[in-house]
């Protein structure tokens, strides 16, 4: 049987791991405790080994013998008796350098886990804080917007309601202003009617006149005439023909031609 190199309970005692970020070095520990765990087994097997051998001389004595620790050795041999020993303390050391690494590792985890809980909680308070700050300034910059257009809409709807007011005002003024001058068209035409129907009066009252007296002048004339007429036939018939038709022709080149009417 060839033997593999044996751990020595002060290897197993003196042995040293590296520490990492989370501790000691996972893969040298298991690499480590595999060590361990075969040299156990192995010294376990020893140790069935020779106790099974134990039995068989004690089956093979006549009555049972109680060995004292140095007659087993006697009996065993000092190679086997320091093995079993070095068995049980390094079966001791390891349990108890395994309780530590394991008790150490579980309190590193502990506070490697508090230390990551605690990061966790304070970056998720930093990130709550940074979110309620960013929807602070997102209600406010939101608050500040409708705020504006709140006040462009009031402005809007003001200057509308301005505008539409002044044009109604406008067109009252123009309405009132055409319905002013049509009134005072109309109230000019009116008095140039009555003047125009006053003077159309006036001019037929004048016109009567001057035909009534155009009429009585005519007939003045003509009675004049007549009797301017009368009067020189009248004349004529007292004197010579001769005399009495130059006197006519005088008379009638003397009095002037009236055209009637």
């Amino acid at each position: 049987m060839v033997e593999t190199s044996r751990l020595t309970p002060d290897e197993v005692a003196s042995q040293e791991f590296s520490h990492g970020f989370r501790g000691y070095d996972v893969q040298e520990v298991r690499s480590h405790l595999r060590k361990a765990a075969s040299e156990m087994a192995r010294l376990t097997d020893e140790v069935v080994r020779l106790s099974a051998e134990l039995v068989m001389a004690r089956q093979q004595s006549a009555a049972p013998v109680s060995l004292t620790p140095q007659q087993a050795t006697e009996l065993l041999g000092a190679d086997a008796a320091r093995i079993i020993q070095t068995a049980e303390n390094a079966g001791r050391d390891i349990q108890r350098r395994a309780e530590e690494n394991v008790e150490k590792m579980l309190r590193e985890a502990r506070s490697e886990a508090a230390e990551i809980r605690s990061n966790a909680q304070q970056d998720v308070a930093d990130v709550l804080e940074t979110a309620e700050r960013r929807a602070k300034d997102l209600e406010g910059d939101a608050k500040v917007r409708h705020t504006a257009a709140v006040e462009g809409a009031s402005k809007v709807r003001t200057d509308a309601y301005e505008y539409a007011r002044n044009v109604v005002a406008e067109a009252k003024t123009a309405r009132k202003e055409i319905l002013q001058d049509l009134a005072d068209r109309r109230q000019r035409a009116r008095r140039e009617i009555t003047q125009l129907r006053a003077g159309i009066d006036q001019l037929r009252e004048t016109y009567d006149e001057l035909r009534s007296l155009l009429d009585s002048s005519v007939r003045v004339l003509d009675s004049s005439l007549d009797d301017a007429r009368n009067a020189a036939i009248s004349a004529a018939q007292s004197f010579d023909r001769n005399d009495a038709e130059d006197d006519a022709a005088a008379v009638q080149a003397s009095v002037p031609e009236v055209d009637e009417p």
